[in-house]
């Protein structure tokens, strides 16, 4: 049988194996037959085939992971370019177990890299990233590609509290460092799986909540999150003090929207004084103010009020003082107007004879 296709049988023979001392015996028994260890396909080349027969292996203890790990880190020290080109192939398929740290062994082997090279990847080597990435999932996917669901799972039965927090810790960091702009978001769905706290202290994720409450994003922090991590007294507080604040950026938008409106009123009466149609561009201006007509309403009443101030006020036509009592009438309707001051400023009003030219006041004196 050619060398390959016997291969080819022995892989799917061990990868059908799920008994420890059965594995070990075909391994020995290609060791014998062809002189060389069944490994050392793994340092040779790398197969996307193989990935499944090296996780196999290495799930029933059949090859050193962790061991793989340590010697590499020791050439790594020695010679970095060096031992990456040796251990290239090997670390391929050491990454691929890694990911998802699937087994206590692939915790101790991310351990080790940690340890040594920190949360930064060996590019083209061994991927930090994706590894990161692989630890939390969701519904429907790692959080990375999937920033917009709500909760981030993470649950590994083999681990215990230390080993929990110190994955944290290192995901915490990488998000931290490499994907700064979605941290805080990753921070919440982090604490928005309760069963997180089995192994993560409570008192440390309030803290972590409060940080994250103090943020320009607090308004948006879910309701679930108040109530697991905020007492009664404090869910209290905190949404009076979020009205309060609502309540104060509705009065300066309110405030700043008023001061816009006077400002455009006054625009309009300085370009219409003296002229005819000011008291109709008054009424369309007050028609057009919308959300602040009550305030439009009130600011031509105030100006009204000066403008007839004198004894008596002379308009250029009867068409004029149609306009005038029209925009009266709508003060008067609004309320912005009393009855009573409507009649006085109706009785001040006439009509400009021939030969005046004052548009807009003339005592009886004069």
């Amino acid at each position: 049988m050619p060398e390959n296709e016997y291969d080819d049988c022995v892989q799917i023979t061990l990868e059908a194996l799920t008994d420890t001392e059965k594995l070990s015996k075909s391994l020995e028994r290609y060791r014998q037959l062809t002189g060389k260890e069944y490994s050392q396909r793994f340092w040779e080349s790398q197969s996307h085939r193989d990935r499944k027969t090296f996780r196999h292996l290495a799930g029933y203890g059949m090859l050193p992971v962790v061991g793989y790990m340590e010697q590499f880190l020791e050439a790594f020290r020695k010679d970095e370019e060096n031992a990456k080109d040796e251990w290239k192939n090997l670390l391929w398929y050491l990454h691929d177990y890694v990911k998802e740290v699937q087994s206590h062994e692939a915790y101790a082997i991310l351990e080790l890299y940690v340890k040594e090279i920190g949360v930064n990847d060996l590019d083209g080597i061994f991927e930090i990233t994706s590894v990161m990435e692989s630890l939390f999932t969701e519904a429907y996917g790692s959080w990375h590609y999937g920033r917009s669901a709500q909760k981030l799972e993470f649950f590994r039965p083999f681990l215990d509290t230390k080993e929990y927090r110190q994955v944290f810790q290192w995901i915490d960091e990488f998000v931290f460092r490499n994907d700064t702009e979605h941290y805080l978001p990753f921070l919440a769905r982090f604490l928005s799986y309760e069963d997180h706290l089995l192994w993560f202290p409570k008192e440390a994720a309030r803290e972590i909540f409060f940080c994250l409450q103090a943020g320009k994003d607090a308004e948006r922090m879910q309701g679930a999150l108040r109530r697991l991590y905020l007492t009664e007294e404090e869910q209290k507080e905190l949404r009076s003090r979020e009205q309060l604040i609502k309540d104060r950026r509705e009065l300066k938008k309110k405030m700043d929207a008023v001061k816009g409106m006077k400002k455009a009123f006054t625009k309009t009466v300085s370009e219409s004084r003296q002229k005819d149609g000011q008291f109709k561009e008054i009424q369309t201006f007050i028609k057009h103010a919308l959300s602040e007509k009550k305030e439009a309403e009130k600011s031509a009443a105030s100006y009204l009020c000066a403008f007839f101030s004198k004894e008596r006020v002379f308009l250029h036509s009867r068409a004029e003082m149609e306009e005038l009592f029209l925009l009266l009438s709508t003060l008067y309707r609004s309320g912005a107007m009393e009855l009573e001051t409507v009649k006085e400023f109706v009785g001040k009003t006439e009509e400009l004879q021939n030969g005046e030219t004052d548009i807009e006041a003339h005592t009886d004196g004069q």
